[in-house]
């Protein structure tokens, strides 16, 4: 159990849009989000190589109605915070 009266926790969560040349890092969290939907979807299989097939992620960067972003954190406060 935490006792707030003498813990503190300080997290900064931020909301970064994913650039093209961060493109492999959104493809590769995206292999833990396809795994989860294995589970639900019997035709979603392992390749050769290990891998499930990647989504096709072009369009967050070409259309201008898909975003790309994943959510950052670091559970430190850089010094010119305080």
């Amino acid at each position: 159990m935490i006792d707030y009266d003498t813990e503190v926790y300080l997290v900064n969560i931020r909301l970064e849009r994913v650039t093209l040349e961060e493109q492999p890092i959104l493809h590769n969290i995206m292999q833990f989000y396809i795994y989860e939907f294995s589970k639900y979807l019997k035709s979603i299989k392992l390749d050769d190589h290990g891998r499930y097939e990647p989504f096709q992620l072009e369009a967050y960067w070409s259309s201008p109605t898909h975003h790309p972003f994943l959510l950052k954190w670091m559970t430190s406060w850089p010094d010119s915070y305080w």
